[in-house]
């Protein structure tokens, strides 16, 4: 089980802000591991969301409610192999600082929940807890979030990451790995930004901020 406290903020940018941002950061940033083994300098990542009929995750997170907790799976390609990286998550906010547990399955044991609604290893505190929020809130997969991801660190090794993610496109299913999914693409050219930072955030992200 891997613990990770954060503040994250996120932002919907033009195209052409994409392109200054990029540029302003490579002073401070440099491309993350994923991003720089891609050849089209991207990869992928698809999240699987829960939630009941009554959307009440969804209306959670509308409403800003603190200490809400999102149940995801995510994986990083599009055909599962026993090789495949799924993350089973568990995201809470306690104030500003979001909070992720999560925890690496292998593919067979993602199967195993979607056929019987169960994980096979009982002995991890991230799928048992991910299991009873799922059985007491009624929560069952309800949709799939796709896009391409390219992934920024700090060059002085602070706990600082951004992202900028493209192709954002989202479909209803109940599968991690629906080999035909209805994809409908986000209504916009607009990238989503994201900072992710412990401490005090630098100045220079808080002067790009209020430039952009």
């Amino acid at each position: 089980m891997k613990s990770n406290s954060r503040f994250e903020l996120k932002y919907r940018i033009s195209y052409d802000d994409y392109l200054k941002i990029k540029n302003a950061i490579r002073y401070y940033m440099k491309k993350d591991e994923y991003t720089k083994r891609s050849s089209t300098g991207k990869y992928l990542v698809k999240s699987l969301y829960y939630d009941n009929n009554k959307l009440k995750a969804f209306h959670e997170k509308e409403n800003g409610n603190f200490s809400r907790i999102k149940l995801r799976i995510r994986a990083y390609d599009d055909i599962p192999s026993d090789s495949s990286k799924i993350n089973v998550e568990l995201k809470t906010r306690k104030g500003e600082l979001m909070e992720k547990f999560s925890t690496f399955v292998k593919y067979e044991n993602y199967l195993n929940l979607e056929k019987n609604n169960h994980w096979i290893n009982y002995d991890n505190p991230v799928l048992n807890e991910f299991e009873r929020l799922s059985h007491i809130h009624n929560y069952e997969p309800k949709l799939l979030v796709a896009y391409d991801r390219e992934g920024f660190e700090s060059l002085d090794r602070r706990r600082l990451r951004i992202t900028f993610d493209h192709n954002i496109r989202f479909a209803r299913t109940k599968k991690l790995f629906d080999q035909n999914p209805r994809y409908t693409k986000w209504p916009s050219h607009d990238i989503v930004l994201e900072i992710k930072y412990t401490g005090k955030l630098p100045d220079w992200i808080s002067k790009l901020i209020k430039q952009y």
